[in-house]
């Protein structure tokens, strides 16, 4: 119904106003307010669905600014990271081509090392055969250096229980000749001789001293000789002889035998006892197998002195009373 028609309708109903005629007005007018109450339904649900519509709108178009931003943000680590990935293989470019210089220098050094290696393998291989040649000669050399080591070590070892033996026939010999003393002085029964007799047995008592001394000296020299047997220098062949070894002397310390030369009554020796044996054969003997520019001096040093001290001790043994000897023999 239009709005004429509704004007048209109250109009009529005010010129008549009886009650069926307002009675269909007010229908009438129910009926045209059904209707627009339809129609306002209606349109508040298009305006609400036109608003969900907005909003949605809205929210796309934030997520798409935000997508926008983040493409943006990407494109531009995109470009960051391609100008530094440019810049790091330029890098490494000037790199590559540093090292391929650097190897290039080293290729060039390496080949110039091949060849000194080459030549000093031919001066090496020479050398090398020139010391297998040393090496058989030095291996004999050892070998007769071996054998002159065992045969010193042997000669050492002999000379030192020869000079042992001596040292200890010395000291008898000197032992008997004092108690052979005092029972001659004690037959004479004077004064005068039991002073000599003192005096000599503290001369004895210098002279055994003397002859242990020697006895140590000597010792010590057969040490020496066997740790210069044993050193590198010697095993190598070297023909050296030790400076201080050969250069020492025995002690001077000693005194001469403290008996007095005299004759034996009627000229005679048949009293006496047997003199040692001379030492000298068999001490020149053993150094005379040593070598003689290690053992020259100490073999002239030895057999003379030994020899001395012999004579000396039997020509005080034959100036002793013969009776007296005889009794003690």
């Amino acid at each position: 119904m239009s709005a004429a028609e509704v004007e048209a309708a109250a109009d009529a109903a005010a010129r008549c106003p009886s009650p069926e005629r307002l009675i269909g007005q007010i229908d009438a007018l129910n009926r045209r307010n059904h209707e627009l109450e339809r129609t306002l339904a209606g349109l508040q649900h298009r305006l609400g669905v036109e608003r969900r519509a907005e909003i949605d709108l809205d929210l796309a178009n934030q997520r798409l600014s935000g997508e926008l931003e983040t493409v943006d943000k990407l494109a531009q680590r995109l470009e960051a990271e391609k100008a530094e990935a440019l810049k790091a293989a330029d890098a490494e470019i000037a790199n590559a081509n540093m090292e391929r210089d650097r190897a290039q220098q080293r290729a060039a050094a390496a080949e110039s090392r091949c060849t000194q290696l080459d030549q000093d393998r031919k001066k090496l291989q020479d050398s090398l055969n020139d010391t297998k040649k040393q090496a058989a000669s030095s291996t004999m050399d050892n070998r007769q250096l071996q054998e002159l080591i065992a045969q010193q070590q042997a000669d050492k070892k002999r000379l030192t229980q020869r000079i042992e033996k001596l040292t200890a026939n010395e000291r008898e010999l000197v032992l008997e000749i004092e108690r052979l003393r005092r029972k001659g002085s004690g037959a004479n029964g004077t004064t005068g001789g039991k002073k000599a007799s003192a005096a000599t047995t503290s001369k004895i008592e210098q002279y055994l001293k003397g002859i242990e001394e020697d006895r140590d000296y000597w010792k010590h020299e057969a040490e020496e000789l066997n740790k210069m047997l044993r050193t590198p220098a010697v095993l190598n062949g070297s023909r050296s002889s030790s400076p201080t070894r050969l250069s020492r002397t025995p002690s001077k310390t000693r005194l001469s035998s403290p008996s007095k030369p005299a004759k034996t009554a009627g000229g005679g020796k048949s009293g006496a006892r047997k003199p040692p044996q001379s030492t000298e054969p068999t001490l020149s003997k053993g150094l005379a197998d040593a070598e003689p520019s290690r053992y020259a001096s100490t073999r002239s040093e030895l057999a003379p002195r030994r020899l001395a001290t012999v004579r000396r001790l039997t020509t005080a043994a034959l100036a002793q009373p013969a009776t007296t000897l005889s009794c003690c023999a």
